[in-house]
């Protein structure tokens, strides 16, 4: 778990990067001496406008510090999200950022493995994967089958897909914290 500083730190490094690099300022990687954030983690970094999803990147797995690819998933929600338009200078006012931190992933068997309001899933079929955040299915209102059935569609493939011979099931926790603005 992060501490209020740490929380602090990296949202200031999202939203430091959201905004140079919607403004067209050369990417600055923040720098800082805090171990826990320059340890390898993965993350996702969201952005809601009116309470309406506007870019939503991240990395499952630890790849870079933290604080590195918080930046980088920042600077991507906001400008490489293929499902919408690149955030526009008038819109940064508007934009809230959410911060996810994954747990390392446990297999589960089945849809109903999944803890509702605790649980994100990761779909592996075939090697198309279908990842969907924890807060997902309390913000539609899903059950355990619904979710998974979604990380299914996500990926791609049909909603029962997870049925199929060789696909894996994967739940994961998440820290997560948004911007008060």
């Amino acid at each position: 778990m992060l501490d209020e500083n740490q929380k602090s730190t990296l949202m200031a490094a999202a939203r430091e990067a959201l905004n140079d690099a919607v403004r067209g300022r050369p990417e600055r990687i923040p720098s800082t001496r805090d171990a826990e954030l320059l340890r390898p983690r993965g993350v996702f970094v969201t952005l809601m406008r009116d309470d309406a999803l506007r870019g939503c990147v991240g990395v499952p797995d630890a790849r870079r510090p933290l604080i590195e690819s918080v930046a980088r998933c920042a600077i991507a929600a906001g400008l490489e999200d293929a499902r919408f338009e690149p955030v526009t200078e008038s819109e940064l006012q508007s934009i809230k950022i959410e911060i996810s931190i994954p747990s390392p992933p446990r297999p589960i068997a089945a849809p109903h493995e999944v803890r509702i309001g605790l649980d994100g899933v990761i779909v592996d079929v075939g090697g198309r994967k279908g990842l969907l955040l924890p807060q997902v299915a309390v913000q539609q209102g899903w059950n355990g089958d619904e979710l998974v059935a979604a990380a299914c569609r996500k990926a791609g493939l049909s909603a029962a897909a997870w049925r199929q011979a060789g696909a894996t099931m994967l739940a994961f926790t998440a820290e997560i914290f948004r911007e008060e603005r």
